[in-house]
């Protein structure tokens, strides 16, 4: 079975399985997308600033940021779910 990076993905650093999407940077908060290339697993690095003490609306715009990132990495799943090289499919 051969499994395809999602678009927009690039790959993190050669001889490695892990590939990173497009980031987001939100009052300092790093949110990337990721994907692994050995498992086929999609998940969220996310990386804090120093200060990581959020207010009230900090808190709502990065739950926003990570929620906004954790919807377009379940629509990469979706699509290299998609994208798989399959065998014949057979009846039985």
């Amino acid at each position: 079975m051969s499994i395809q990076a999602p678009t927009g993905y690039a790959k993190v650093k050669e001889g490695s399985d892990l590939w990173a999407g497009p980031e987001s940077t939100d009052r300092g908060w790093i949110v990337t997308p990721a994907w692994n290339s050995a498992t086929g697993k999609h998940f969220l690095e996310v990386w804090t600033p120093k200060d990581n003490r959020l207010t009230p609306s900090g808190a709502r715009r990065l739950a926003q940021v990570l929620l906004a990132t954790a919807d377009d990495v379940e629509a990469a799943s979706m699509g290299a779910e998609n994208t798989r090289v399959r065998g014949p499919e057979t009846d039985g």
